[in-house]
């Protein structure tokens, strides 16, 4: 809405000045324009579409800024991998008994140090392939999930198949003997598909996983190590 200030000056109103009932509009409009030139008058606008004006202009950077994330997206990664390594100072066949035997995660596992309370099931043989448990967690570091083991090869590796509640990963251990000691490496892969979040999220998974995996690894040392 348009409104005019009265000059501080001749104290007139515009609406006096801009002409007779029988100018034109034209007419009245020239006129108006030129007194509000002459007497200094400061023609202020409120304009009632503000709002909306700062809501659209809202909406396109936010429809822009989307559009360059999903851009961005189709150049970034779908396979996704962790990998953390430690040197043990145990023969490979003690500390593959210990990955190979599930409820022996018990003692070293970052997930199970995070909620000592989560619910573990069992299922299928103790250890080696086939061996299986599911956990349950109000956690949400640690939350639901299930592991498998599918590969195993006394005493060089041990491969696990995972399902969480964010998706699916193949995680596995081998075992490289380094005359009195063992190198261990824990690593974990996943596919994040096309899906531009999950892709994003997989910037971030060595940053959120890496640091559980060396927490991992690292009872694993203390463990072996002690017998």
């Amino acid at each position: 809405m348009l409104r005019f200030v009265a000059s501080p000056v001749s104290g007139e109103s515009p609406r006096r000045l801009a002409g007779t009932a029988n100018a034109t509009p034209f007419k009245r409009r020239r006129r108006l324009q030129h007194f509000l030139i002459a007497e200094g008058f400061v023609l202020r606008y409120q304009e009632a579409e503000l709002p909306m004006r700062l809501l659209k202009r809202l909406l396109f950077f936010t429809l822009l800024l989307i559009a360059v994330l999903l851009i961005v997206s189709l150049f970034l990664p779908s396979q996704v991998r962790v990998e953390r390594s430690a040197v043990i100072a145990a023969p490979a066949d003690r500390i593959f008994e210990q990955v190979n035997t599930l409820t022996n995660w018990e003692k070293w596992s970052p997930w199970h140090k995070l909620d000592p309370n989560m619910k573990l099931q069992y299922s299928g043989p103790p250890s080696g392939k086939g061996a299986a448990y599911a956990w349950q967690s109000t956690q949400r570091n640690v939350g639901n999930g299930t592991l498998t083991i599918d590969e195993s090869t006394p005493p060089q590796r041990v491969g696990t198949a995972m399902h969480f509640d964010a998706g699916d990963a193949a995680g596995s251990f081998t075992f490289q003997p380094l005359e009195k000691n063992t190198r261990v490496t824990w690593v974990m892969d996943s596919n994040m598909g096309k899906n531009p979040v999950g892709k994003f999220f997989g910037l971030m998974m060595d940053r959120m996983v890496g640091p559980d995996f060396e927490r991992g690894l690292n009872n694993l040392k203390t463990l072996c190590e002690a017998r």
